[in-house]
């Protein structure tokens, strides 16, 4: 190679931009995780936060997940580079991290959650239920406030079908919810045996008064009714798996009966 030819090769990658150069390399990958927790005052103790958002931002991407029912979250297998982290849940002020992910690393994050104030929250679980049409599901319900006083607690549930039947129980309609402090209701709900299978809605309405004012939150529920015929006809993994043993045992009894027959009939040949 001449010396002009070595010299113009040096030109040509010394006139390449950087940007074209970092984009041809092989771009690394980290994990995002952590857990999300909620305080409702400076004396509660730190809670997990179901369903809350969070999102993860960089200059390129972006990402969205909700926690899961212990309030941790992951982000896995993302590209590195400099993250904002923006967490927010009802009845909770938002939060923002920032975190810088290297390649192959894992970032761990530990978020709390103030409660806004005079905040109503509620947590309902399962939002969605099957139920059998002859039979009842029970949701959950969890109601806290940080209004500074004792409130009066109110818990109603309608439908627009007439196949279902409501009933609240533990609290009753009417009970003191404490500031920061929660109370855990039940919502039953039972189907009737000639309900038409389907996707049923429910509302749910939670109110407190007290401190001259009230607060309301409304939930949407979804129940899901199987027919009495069908869920017969689709047996549980447990029935089956009685099923088969049954066929097994008979299938080893018949044949322990065969084994015996043949036994005594080579007796009574030898005889």
């Amino acid at each position: 190679m001449t010396l002009r030819r070595f010299a113009a090769i040096i030109l040509l990658v010394a006139l390449v931009p950087p940007a074209l150069l970092s984009s041809t390399r092989a771009e690394g990958t980290g994990t995002i995780e952590g857990y999300v927790r909620g305080i409702y005052n400076s004396q509660s103790t730190p809670f997990p936060i179901h369903n809350a958002t969070v999102h993860a931002i960089s200059e390129n991407v972006a990402y969205l997940k909700t926690t899961a029912l212990n309030g941790n979250f992951s982000f896995e297998n993302i590209p590195t580079g400099i993250y904002t982290i923006t967490v927010t849940a009802p009845g909770f002020l938002p939060e923002n991290r920032t975190a810088t992910l290297n390649s192959d690393a894992i970032v761990m994050l530990a978020i709390i959650l103030r409660s806004q104030p005079n905040a109503l929250t509620v947590t309902v679980y399962p939002v969605q239920q099957n139920v059998t049409a002859g039979n009842n599901v029970t949701y959950l319900i969890i109601v806290s406030s940080t209004l500074p006083t004792n409130l009066t607690l109110q818990i109603s549930a309608e439908t627009n079908s007439t196949q279902l039947t409501l009933q609240t129980r533990s609290p009753s309609n009417s009970s003191i919810l404490a500031e920061g402090k929660m109370r855990i209701a039940r919502l039953q709900v039972f189907a009737a045996p000639e309900a038409a299978p389907g996707n049923y809605t429910i509302t749910l309405l939670v109110t407190v008064t007290g401190a001259e004012q009230t607060l309301t939150s409304s939930r949407q529920l979804e129940l899901q009714v199987i027919s009495s015929k069908n869920a017969f006809a689709t047996p549980t993994a447990l029935t089956t798996c009685i099923i088969i043993l049954g066929v097994i045992v008979i299938i080893a009894i018949a044949y322990m009966a065969l084994r015996s027959r043949k036994r005594a009939s080579r007796k009574r040949l030898q005889n």
